[in-house]
């Protein structure tokens, strides 16, 4: 089933929910990014990109008290943010692709994120930042339901 709408934040809220059932859950968020600068000649080690790159990495690391990861090349990066399942979910993730959108030297290619509860994977996302896609179980556990998100 897709489902598309006003409600959607409101149905991925319920989901989570039911899925995590009140227990301790833990969300990673994966981000590719890309350097929306111009080339500027052979790779370096350090580029603005890089530093960019970096200095958000630890804006977000402070912002939610999360553990993240960088892979940093001189013109493309990943980031991988992990923390404890915030109870503002949309808030954060909103806040999170916002905070992506404002960087200068870079633009964000892809995002995928994960929510586990008791170390078992329960939630699937994947998109952009414009665009987010859930995929949970259905509350018979039977089939997948597919829930598309604006951000």
């Amino acid at each position: 089933m897709f489902i598309s709408g006003l409600g959607e934040w409101v149905k991925l809220r319920r989901a989570i929910s039911r899925v995590t059932e009140g227990s301790e859950a833990e969300f990673v968020l994966s981000l590719q990014l890309a350097d929306a600068s111009e080339p500027r000649g052979p790779d370096r080690e350090e580029t603005s990109f890089t530093k960019e790159v970096e200095a958000k990495a630890k804006e977000l690391e402070k912002a939610y008290g999360a553990h993240v990861r960088l892979h940093l090349h001189p013109h493309e990066a990943s980031l991988t943010i992990q923390m404890s399942l915030p109870e503002d979910f949309e808030e954060t993730v909103k806040s999170i692709s916002t905070s992506l959108t404002q960087c200068e030297e870079c633009a964000a290619v892809t995002l995928q994120g994960e929510i586990h509860t008791d170390k078992k994977l329960s939630i699937l996302f994947y998109g952009d930042l414009y665009k987010l896609v859930a995929i949970y179980p259905h509350e018979t556990g039977k089939y997948l339901e597919v829930l598309e998100l604006n951000l």
